[in-house]
């Protein structure tokens, strides 16, 4: 298999597992729990049919999970073609555009959550 931008997180987990991968507010994801919900989003997308070159539009806000969903994504062999930030003003725009790609589906943060 050839390299993954993914793999970085493993790689960094592999090394440094307890230090901080991610600070957002008062949360803080270390590098071993970034790599565990990266392994559980690409396995959920995997157990919903989803497979390699499948594009995916996520619409996430600025938080732990569009990290660990995009990473999941790109882990998974698949593309993550629309990335749409919820707090943009154009959401209904984008949402039209997730909607016309065809192989696309859209991940909105409660059904991110769900793959984790």
């Amino acid at each position: 298999m050839g390299a993954n931008i993914a793999d970085l997180v493993t790689q960094s987990a592999d090394r440094t597992p307890n230090k901080p991968a991610l600070i957002c507010a008062d949360r803080t994801v270390a590098w071993s729990e970034l790599e565990r919900l990266v392994r559980a989003v690409a396995g959920g997308l995997a157990a919903r049919g989803l497979g390699k070159g499948d594009r995916v539009a996520m619409m996430i806000g600025n938080t732990p999970e569009f990290v660990s969903t995009y990473f999941g994504v790109l882990r998974a062999g698949m593309v993550a073609g629309v990335i749409v930030n919820r707090t943009q003003q154009e959401i209904p725009n984008a949402e039209t555009m997730a909607r016309t790609e065809s192989d696309a589906i859209k991940i909105v943060l409660g059904a991110a959550r769900k793959l984790i």
